[in-house]
């Protein structure tokens, strides 16, 4: 039983939730955070926290869970269940990535180790469902379009579709450029589509002179758009297609959905998968933010919490870079009620939320932030009274409010409920109030209660020294600086300081004094002695402090001692170690220099040259590798403007900079940052040697690789320049006729930087806009010289 309804808003757990939600990454996963409740079922609590803990752990080891977003296909199946309905391609996309993103999640799961028992048995078998995917990839491309090759029908329509779009390409070229020859078109017009036909833009003067269909005008009325009579055949040939592309696309996606139908349940249930593991690890994920762990399980109705931390109090200090105060709190059966007093804002409000919010949490299934030494327990209820509950509806104040709670609590709590209440019996005249806060604690105590209450009453404070159940608890405060410390002290009552802070603060003398007269000198010789046992508690722990340092030191000269030992035995292990390593590696480059020499001089057929220069370089090696074989290698002088090339690997180089121990490099256009000791100093003959050796070898590579379209959308403008030139540079090496830029028509600047090189490229024969159907303005066509 919870109590009041709004327990969430009053002890922060709804912030809680909002903070797992954020981490969540997907819409499905963020309604299942809003279904968490309160529970008193231990089994599915202390099932629920280890899963998270052990994804926590997993999180925290740097495994990354393969979730983006899951699509919720529930109402898509249910409008396709019938023959003859089917998914659209969209939706065979969102399908595709849900089981592709299971059979990751799936593949996960399944390879990790024993330790994440939890985690392995969450698994859901996808292999079945994998064809399907394999199905839909054939037939959908990335973007949700069915593909060209999905049947061979389609293939068929879409090739008549290009070919009719050239025909009418060229029929409406040759026209357009006619008219602008005669006057009647501008000089820049192109053509351009309107309701999916091919058009030509005529100024509207000469609108006459074209015999065609009139479709529109501009908004200006200075352009008349027309379709020549020579192009309404195949403007209507190609609608025809479309047409039909479109019924072929509608029969495969009918087909599909045939396949796919038998399986509508275990797609949802994947879904399910999905958003499970998407909310488990939200929920971890919030786990790492707060530090939070699985405590130890109680069999019995005891807890203690050590370094307990409020979670958001916790993140709104990490933000401001500041350390919380934990809380350390037990109760048992023996003090299952503890007494909280201290001066004003001496945390004590905090100390109450803590625990109620960190119990809370954890009877819905989450870690909470304390140390895992920690022992909790399960209550079947939680009632508090915190906060202001006046209530203008019911006119009810404050003390009403708060007496309404009581009465719930006396009549509905036993030995198996948690009761937080913070200034019990406070918002009315303090005599009465502390006697019927005194009555109502007896008698939570009488039903055997577990509690956490906070008070500023002297006779609260006086009551577990009467009674067996109640103990006092006190916020413990610095008197010299005046200031709290937000710890919490277990055994004593906690001193207001009032009369302290009013001198502090500055009250007269006069009134310090007659305050002390009306208080009365019980009180003020109670608050004394509550002083004197601080000051005599101090002493001791500072006394068993200094005890605990002195063993502390002993340990530590032990352990430094055994860490002496064992590092030298783990340096004798190191050396040796290097050592075999260091002749595996000289075994390793001997052996791939023999085999680079053996293969060049295979294939120049046992050229004499080639014999010599691979001669040459096993000899170079043998000699670079003596010193080695004999002594640790030494540190190579290499400066600025060296040639260099990587050990083993057939590049050369040049030193910007020397680093100790590493030289910053030049590769080409690539800077590296690599250790001296992979580097080998080489002559400039040497190095155009080996360049010119690479050159062949880079001219057969560029046209293996080479593609006849560059996109260059995006670029700024020296990125595109330098795009352009040295990919107009590899067409004239690879011996290509002609290439395409694509630039887009956003702003036309990629597309003038484009025609400004071709216009200056002496190999450049031509250039112009690709077909309208295919790109138009935004891709340049450029011919090349033979």
């Amino acid at each position: 039983m919870l109590y009041p309804q709004n327990i969430e808003q009053k002890i922060g757990f709804n912030k809680v939730k909002d903070f797992i939600k954020q981490r969540c990454q997907s819409t499905l996963a963020v309604k299942e955070i809003n279904k968490i409740t309160f529970s008193n079922n231990k089994n599915a609590i202390q099932y629920s926290v280890e899963c998270i803990n052990q994804m926590t752990t997993l999180l925290n080891e740097g495994t990354s869970v393969p979730i983006a977003d899951i699509f919720d296909m529930q109402e898509i199946f249910a409008h396709t269940k019938v023959e003859g309905t089917f998914l659209l391609a969209q939706e065979l996309l969102m399908l595709m990535h849900n089981i592709n993103t299971a059979q990751n999640v799936s593949n996960l799961l399944a390879q990790l180790e024993d330790r994440f028992n939890l985690l392995k048995q969450l698994n859901y078998n996808c292999k079945e469902l994998k064809p399907i995917s394999q199905n839909i990839d054939k037939i959908i491309d990335n973007a949700g379009n069915v593909k060209d090759n999905a049947s061979e029908e389609l293939y068929n329509i879409r090739r008549s579709i290009q070919k009719a779009q050239y025909s009418l390409s060229l029929t409406l070229n040759r026209i357009l450029k006619q008219a602008q020859e005669n006057g009647i078109a501008a000089s820049d017009a192109t053509a351009t589509i309107r309701d999916g036909r091919l058009l030509l833009p005529i100024q509207s003067a000469n609108k006459r002179q074209i015999k065609g269909i009139i479709h529109s005008e501009s908004a200006t009325g200075r352009t008349t758009f027309i379709e020549p009579d020579a192009v309404v055949a195949i403007n209507n040939n190609i609608k025809e297609l479309q047409s039909a592309e479109q019924r072929e696309i509608i029969k495969i996606l009918i087909q599909t959905t045939s396949e796919v139908r038998p399986y509508y349940t275990q797609l949802l249930e994947i879904i399910t998968f999905l958003t499970e593991i998407d909310a488990l690890t939200a929920k971890a994920k919030f786990s790492q933010t707060i530090k939070a762990t699985a405590p130890l399980f109680n069999n019995t109705l005891n807890f203690t919490l050590k370094d307990a931390r409020h979670p958001l109090l916790q993140i709104k200090l990490q933000e401001q870079q500041k350390n919380i105060v934990p809380l350390n709190i037990s109760l048992n059966e023996t003090d299952r009620i503890i007494v909280i007093s201290g001066p004003n804002a001496g945390g004590k409000s905090v100390c109450l939320k803590t625990v109620a919010l960190l119990q809370y949490m954890l009877q819905c299934g989450l870690p909470i932030p304390v140390d895992s030494s920690s022992t909790v327990t399960i209550f079947n209820s939680l009632f508090i009274d915190i906060g202001d509950s006046q209530s203008i509806e019911d006119d009810l104040s404050t003390y009403s409010s708060h007496l309404l709670n009581m009465k719930h609590f006396l009549k509905h709590g036993n030995n198996n409920t948690l009761i937080l209440i913070d200034e019990l019996g406070s918002g009315t005249e303090p005599h009465i109030g502390g006697s019927i806060a005194q009555a109502i604690l007896t008698q939570l105590n009488t039903q055997l209660c577990y509690g956490v209450i906070t008070t500023h009453y002297t006779n609260l404070k006086h009551l577990p020294n009467q009674q067996q159940g109640i103990i006092n608890g006190a916020m413990m405060y610095d008197k010299q600086q005046m200031k709290p410390l937000f710890i919490l002290q277990i055994g004593a009552p906690g001193n207001s300081f009032a009369i302290e802070i009013a001198q502090r603060i500055g009250l007269p003398q006069n009134v310090v004094e007659h305050a002390k007269q009306i208080a009365g000198n019980e009180y003020i010789n109670y608050e004394k002695s509550i002083q004197q046992a601080e000051k005599d508690r101090k002493y001791w722990h500072s006394k068993r402090q200094e005890i605990k340092q002195q063993q502390l030191k002993i340990n530590q000269a032990e352990a430094k001692l055994e860490e002496s030992l064992n590092q030298l035995k783990q340096k004798k292990h190191t050396i040796i170690e290097n050592a075999k390593q260091e002749a595996s590696n000289i075994l390793r480059q001997a052996n791939a220099a023999i085999e680079n020499s053996v293969k060049a001089i295979k294939e120049s057929n046992a050229s004499h040259d080639i014999t010599q220069q691979q001669r040459q370089t096993i000899q170079q090696l043998r000699n670079k590798l003596k010193p080695t074989i004999t002594q640790q290698p030494q540190q190579k002088e290499l400066k600025k403007g060296n040639n260099v090339t990587v050990i083993g690997k057939n590049v050369v180089g040049e030193v910007i900079e020397v680093e100790g121990k590493h030289a910053i490099v030049h590769f080409g256009n690539i800077k590296s940052k690599i250790p001296i000791a992979q580097l080998e100093k080489i002559t400039q003959r040497q190095a155009k040697k080996i360049a010119s050796d690479n050159s062949n070898a880079q001219i057969r590579a560029t046209q293996l690789q080479f593609s006849e379209t560059i996109d260059i959308r995006g670029m700024r403008a020296d990125e595109a320049e330098r795009a352009i030139e040295y990919y107009i540079d590899d067409a004239v090496m690879v011996g290509v006729s002609q290439v395409r830029i694509l630039h887009g028509t956003n702003t036309g600047t990629l597309r003038e930087i484009v025609r400004n090189y071709a216009k200056n490229y002496p190999f450049v024969a031509s250039y112009h806009d690709e077909h309208p159907q295919l790109g138009g303005a935004g891709i340049t066509i450029i011919h090349l010289k033979e």
